[in-house]
């Protein structure tokens, strides 16, 4: 596991020194020789992360050297509980497209206070903590963006980020963080924001923030009658607008069994059709988000409302057939 100095980032070695601090108590010149970085700088990780929360031991040696340990917490689940912990941790390893250090740290030290599964479970949550550690890199380092935004949204403060949109320039914004969401269909995360300058709520995907400073002496109020779970109810996943539209499709008979026995949306509504079809209807705030959706259906599905979303897919299937059958 050593280093050399100035390799990898502060996030991966902040998950190699939670590992050595979890496996026995090691003196700071054992750890930062391990990791290779100064004395000084291990110090100022171990202020890091007791700062973060995590509950850190000190003793002595048997030749009376300074040793330090992170304290080992057993987390009370039952073992039927443990497996829908799995399988969570599953989704969001399938969820990350990216090296994520901090999500990999986070379920290696639940695999360690696992105490009621059995080693090869913890084993199997070991391996999917390494997979998420060899994903391809981000750049910028998505796990120090996350961890600012992090810290910002549990203390109360408001962040400076500078954000670049495709095809556009870099803007920065000064916001609150209202919440943070995974978006299912992109493989990414969305920050929700208020931005007090725009007097309006801003979403923001993660991985698109180039920069992020936390305001440490500016708190954020959220503005009364903001409810984000409210706003979010009748948005497909992270996208909403000024107002609803309501949605219809047609599926075939062919996926009917498929599409009743999954609900789709919060507030959708499915009706069985005489000739085996089901019409599907919900209001949805923003509803050019359902699109890679509605085309992962293909022909088996139809839009019927509103007309400009069966105009979209209707010329997008034109494109498509030009483009498979209309070269000669």
């Amino acid at each position: 596991m050593a280093h050399r100095r100035g390799e990898g980032t502060k996030t991966t070695r902040f998950f190699d020194l939670m590992n050595l601090l979890s496996s026995a108590p090691r003196s700071r010149r054992e750890l930062a020789e391990r990791l290779g970085v100064s004395f000084s700088t291990i110090t100022r990780y171990l202020q890091d992360l007791e700062r973060m929360g995590y509950p850190l031991e000190y003793g002595r040696g048997s030749r009376g050297e300074a040793l330090v340990s992170l304290k080992k917490v057993e987390l009370p689940f039952s073992r039927e509980e443990i497996v829908w912990l799995y399988n969570a941790a599953l989704l969001m390893a399938a969820h990350l497209d990216r090296e994520c250090a901090l999500a990999a740290g986070m379920l290696a030290k639940i695999a360690e206070r696992l105490t009621v599964a059995p080693s090869w479970f913890r084993a199997l949550l070991r391996e999917e903590a390494d997979r998420m550690r060899s994903r391809r890199p981000s750049s910028p380092p998505v796990d120090e963006i996350f961890n600012t935004v992090s810290r910002a949204w549990l203390e109360g403060t408001m962040i400076e980020l500078t954000y670049q949109a495709p095809h556009k320039q870099e803007k920065t914004y000064l916001c609150g963080i209202l919440g943070i969401r995974p978006n299912l269909v992109g493989r990414s995360y969305y920050l929700i924001t208020w931005c007090p300058e725009l007097n309006d709520l801003r979403t923001f995907r993660v991985d698109r923030i180039r920069r992020v400073r936390q305001q440490g002496l500016t708190r954020f109020e959220p503005p009364p009658g903001i409810d984000l779970t409210v706003r979010l109810s009748s948005a497909w996943n992270v996208w909403w607008g000024d107002k609803e539209e309501e949605v219809v499709l047609r599926f075939s008979r062919d996926v009917a069994y498929r599409v009743m026995e999954t609900q789709w949306h919060e507030h959708e509504e499915k009706a069985p059709q005489p000739d085996g079809s089901i019409i599907w209807r919900a209001r949805i705030s923003e509803p050019r988000e359902m699109l890679p959706w509605i085309r992962g259906w293909g022909k088996d599905v139809e839009v019927l409302s509103p007309p400009w979303l069966r105009t979209h897919l209707a010329e997008e299937a034109k494109a498509m057939y030009e483009l498979y059958w209309g070269k000669k």
